[in-house]
């Protein structure tokens, strides 16, 4: 069988997704066990790399996912964990996208390499959780995607630690109606976004604690309709509008951080807001 230059086989393609898995079921892709790595290339599907639904799950390790027709990876009302060393990259829409199901990435209680992973080149968001999903992020890589770095909706909870979102088109991370995100140490790191590096909208809610976030081109953080912002520890800087920005009935806390903008805190009325209002 023709191998690729990382050693696996070029095998994985097809018309609709390369790996389908649902109804209850299960699937190890890139592992023999829990301390043998076995990577895979999954490419130039017609539509989701992987696929999972309807209470199945799969373990990912060391795999190369690129070039499909939707998704690397759809979780829907399933679970997937990431145990590290794969690169998702260059996939028509989200790196994962999660929707009434969950995501744990890191490497757990499996005895693989402690790796990163990369979700990376999507013309939509690196991560989407949506529909009262959930994610648990604990070492990432998410940078240079299309729309935002990560994105939350309806309901969608994120908790993320020792991970970077960078350099993505749009906000490094949209919490958007009713969602919440719970960045922790060890630190966060949100940086070179054209957007704001976290914009809260909807009823939204974040407790940033221990984050750096910086240089990126809109607001170090905006938060706006109803949306509550708990910022402790971390550092807000660098960056052409407010580091903080409150608007339209939102609430921020903010303790002990350090604040280095044009404006440090700003709380506008609704006519001098600028934000966004798409999740």
């Amino acid at each position: 069988m023709r191998r690729s230059a990382k050693g696996f086989p070029r095998a994985v393609r097809g018309r609709a997704y390369g790996v389908g898995v649902t109804n209850s079921s299960g699937a190890r892709v890139g592992i023999t066990d829990a301390t043998t790595p076995a990577g895979n290339l999954i490419e130039n599907n017609g539509l989701d790399a992987i696929n999972l639904s309807n209470g199945s799950n799969a373990n990912l390790h060391g795999n190369t996912i690129q070039g499909n027709g939707r998704d690397g990876v759809n979780v829907g009302r399933s679970s997937l964990r990431l145990i590290g060393a794969n690169t998702i990259r260059a996939n028509t829409v989200r790196g994962v996208t999660v929707s009434q199901g969950g995501l744990f990435q890191g490497a757990g209680d499996f005895s693989l390499p402690v790796a990163v992973d990369v979700l990376e080149a999507y013309g939509d968001a690196g991560l989407g959780v949506f529909q009262g999903g959930s994610a648990d992020v604990r070492l990432a890589m998410i940078r240079n995607n299309g729309i935002r770095g990560i994105n939350l909706s309806n309901g969608g909870a994120l908790l993320m630690a020792n991970s970077t979102v960078q350099n993505n088109t749009g906000d490094g991370l949209g919490v958007f109606n009713g969602s919440s995100a719970l960045p922790i140490a060890p630190a966060v790191t949100i940086t070179g976004n054209t957007g704001a590096g976290v914009n809260l909208f909807g009823g939204a809610s974040a407790d940033i604690q221990f984050a750096s976030i910086t240089l990126n081109g809109g607001r170090g953080i905006s938060a706006s309709t109803g949306s509550k912002l708990r910022l402790l520890g971390s550092t807000v800087s660098q960056h052409p509008n407010d580091g903080v920005g409150a608007f339209d009935g939102a609430s921020v806390l903010i303790q002990c951080a350090l604040l280095r903008s044009r404006r440090a805190l700003r709380a506008a009325s609704t006519r001098s807001a600028r934000t966004t209002s798409t999740a």
